[in-house]
């Protein structure tokens, strides 16, 4: 009367998880944390279940093989089960929980077909309201799901009492989702109908779309018990289904293999069909590499396809042959438009190899944050398991290192990048040679970042070991180069090794490579000799001027960044401070544009001053310029300590300043007031802390000094 009334069913009775523990410590039963969690899940937390379950479990010898089939191995939990649920049950009611058992989950169309009646909809409908054995969930509620555990004590008796029934039951199952189409869904129970034939018919149809949209380990799975049963052999379609998930698998011997096979059984007429799935099996295998069959790229017209999935596998491949040719802005549009369908149709690993194709291109077009945004929505799109340990992963993973390395965040970097060279470990990608391309920029990266982080030596060590790793003919070679050059050349200065600066300088003119990223080499270079020579400000000022005003386009497109930068530094150190204010408000337009903070995170101390001084009054850059201080603070926080500039005495530090001019030692040791021997003994304490070998190198190094603590 007090409407205080309320319903209690299954679910608000169920025991959660840490009710269900505290069941089990009461019992005296030990289990693990995951095993806890497997027998709450198969229950759901049912009390009177949960409770005979303990009692057996207390005296299991296996508590994992107990709980692998709870309903067969507890027989108190099967008494349960039949005594008090399924006795009670009408005959015509558990007949049609006996034929839904063989699924997962149902809706009201394949239960009608499984059970054979048209009201097994509303048979579940009722169980769900009267008593919750059964409950629907999803969209709609359209789909069934019978409690776990009384499923699998179904199931048991299914196949007790009707072994035959079961693959019965498999095949309208499979002919039910083939017509949705689920390619998944019948590929599973061609499985469970224990039919190879089945399962190879159903391979035929829709192996293709499976390999290449995330179902590549299943796939490749069934097609080993096909070869196993010798239902493989001479099949041409399903030998090329295989080289698909070979491929996605980073299997290219396999892959290789198979592809011979299939040219000496190619008919003289194939069908259209049979013709496209070769000419997308081979553009998958070309991306890799060489392959003896086809060579590097299969010849032939666009691939086409009815099916939706092939459709954009095919639009894929002939986005990356259009971004190996330098068309970006075509490989862009097409990897868009895949985008777009798999968005639509839901097809999430193919999406998130579409958007990693964007996150490349826009890596190339120097759009950090446009690709930093594709590869973590690649990742967070991409099925887990599917996704784990495949080229796609990998190539999203070195974007973030990239990334993170351009805007300042080297700690990151180096994370990202030991996740590339685990994949790289523990798959075959590095033998298919898809990653082969990587490999130089991900060492440079990597050498780049420690170099941030104060590892000097050990950084500048990775990135010469990089230059060696360069492949000719590499789709990747031009920015590889410019980048290498870009980092090894800025990090070389910085230590003050003139030599190995020249020696970057002579490795990129070889190649022809980057006209724009060279400038900016030798403006940096030129600039370097500022303190001893008062006309080097002007012409690398000079130098940089194409990159300035934009008539000249570097391979790394976000260097005019560093130009700008670097003409905020020469602009102050001839006392120009409006041009310096002009030059580093450029350079934050253009660090915000292409999303690159690096250049302005590692710049000497009076830029980063003047950064500081001019914060408030920077209009839209004001985050932005915050964010480098930021990064900068962030980078000084993880340097070692040490790993700054040598600690010279104040003669010391006299003594070097006048090494850059005509001065002799005895003339220094005048202007000093002190004997030569004295200027000498200052000198060999330079030569140590400085970590040189020459007056020279002692001067080159003592600019960089100069530089960081200006």
């Amino acid at each position: 009367m007090a409407g205080a009334l309320r319903e209690l069913r299954a679910p608000a009775l169920a025991f959660t998880l840490t009710e269900a523990a505290d069941v089990l410590a009461r019992a005296e039963v030990r289990l693990t944390a995951a095993q806890r969690t497997v027998l709450h899940a198969e229950t759901a937390g049912w009390p009177a279940v949960l409770r005979l379950a303990s009692l057996t479990l207390r005296d299991a010898v296996d508590p994992d093989a107990f709980l692998s089939d709870l309903a067969g191995n507890g027989l108190a939990i099967s008494d349960y089960l039949v005594g008090e649920i399924l006795s009670r049950l009408p005959d015509g009611v558990t007949d049609t929980l006996l034929a839904l058992s063989v699924c997962d989950a149902v809706t009201a169309p394949l239960a009608i077909a499984l059970a054979g009646r048209d009201d097994a909809a509303d048979v579940l409908a009722d169980l769900e309201q009267r008593t919750s054995l059964v409950t629907s969930y999803g969209q709609g509620r359209r789909w069934f799901r019978i409690h776990p555990l009384l499923r699998a004590q179904l199931h048991a008796d299914l196949r007790r009492r009707r072994p035959d029934l079961i693959a019965v039951l498999h095949r309208r199952t499979l002919a039910w989702y083939a017509s949705l189409p689920n390619p998944l869904g019948a590929l599973r129970h061609a499985s469970l109908a224990d039919d190879p034939a089945l399962v190879r018919d159903v391979l035929r149809e829709h192996g293709a779309v499976l390999a290449t949209s995330g179902q590549h380990t299943e796939v490749s799975e069934i097609l080993d018990i096909l070869d196993a049963a010798g239902l493989l052999r001479g099949d041409i379609e399903l030998m090329l289904v295989g080289v698909l998930a070979h491929m996605e698998l980073g299997r290219a011997e396999a892959a290789d293999k198979l592809l011979k096979q299939v040219a000496a059984r190619w008919p003289a007429e194939p069908e259209p069909r049979l013709r496209a799935l070769r000419s997308l099996a081979a553009a998958r295998r070309s991306w890799y590499g060489p392959s003896a069959t086809f060579g590097r790229r299969p010849d032939g017209p666009p691939i086409s396809s009815e099916n939706a999935e092939l459709e954009v596998a095919s639009m894929l491949q002939r986005a990356n042959v259009a971004m190996a040719d330098g068309r970006w802005a075509e490989a862009d549009g097409i990897a868009r438009a895949a985008v777009e369908q798999t968005t639509r149709e839901g097809h999430q690993y193919l999406q998130a190899r579409a958007l990693t194709i964007r996150g490349i291109v826009a890596g190339l077009r120097g759009e950090i944050s446009g690709m930093l945004e594709h590869a973590v929505r690649a990742g967070a799109t991409a099925p887990a398991e599917a996704w784990s340990r495949t080229g796609g992963e990998t190539f999203c993973l070195t974007m973030l290192a990239y990334g993170a390395l351009l805007q300042g965040r080297a700690a990151e970097a180096l994370r990202f990048a030991a996740a590339v060279q685990d994949n790289a470990d523990q798959t075959s990608m590095r033998s298919l040679g898809e990653i082969d391309p990587l490999l130089p920029i991900l060492s440079a990266l990597r050498g780049a970042a420690r170099f941030d982080l104060g590892e000097h030596q050990t950084g500048l060590e990775a990135m010469r070991a990089a230059r060696g790793q360069v492949a000719e003919g590499s789709w990747l070679i031009e920015p590889a180069v410019a980048f290498l050059a870009l980092v090894e050349h800025d990090a070389a200065l910085q230590l003050g090794l003139d030599g190995n600066a020249r020696t970057v300088q002579e490795w990129v003119q070889e190649r022809a490579s980057g006209v724009g990223d060279l400038t900016y080499i030798r403006a940096e270079a030129v600039a370097g000799r500022a303190g001893s020579d008062p006309s080097a400000g002007e012409t690398a000022h000079a130098l940089l001027a194409p990159l300035l005003d934009g008539s000249m386009t570097p391979v790394m497109r976000w260097v005019p960044v560093a130009a700008w930068t670097l003409d905020t530094e020469l602009a102050l150190r001839i006392g120009n401070r409006s041009r310096a204010r002009d030059a580093l408000r450029r350079a934050l337009a253009l660090a915000l544009r292409f999303g690159v903070l690096r250049p302005l995170v590692n710049a000497p101390a009076d830029v980063i001053d003047l950064l500081s001084h001019e914060l408030g009054n920077l209009g839209g850059t004001d985050e932005l310029a915050q964010e480098v201080l930021n990064a900068r603070r962030a980078l000084e926080r993880h340097r070692p300590a040490g790993s700054g500039a040598p600690a010279l005495t104040a003669r010391e530090a006299a003594v070097l300043d006048l090494l850059p001019g005509p001065l002799s030692l005895n003339e220094i040791a005048a202007r000093l007031a002190v004997t030569t021997n004295t200027v000498k003994t200052h000198l060999t304490a330079i030569y140590a802390k400085l970590g040189v070998r020459s007056r020279r190198d002692a001067v080159a190094r003592g600019r960089v000094l100069l530089r960081s603590t200006r």
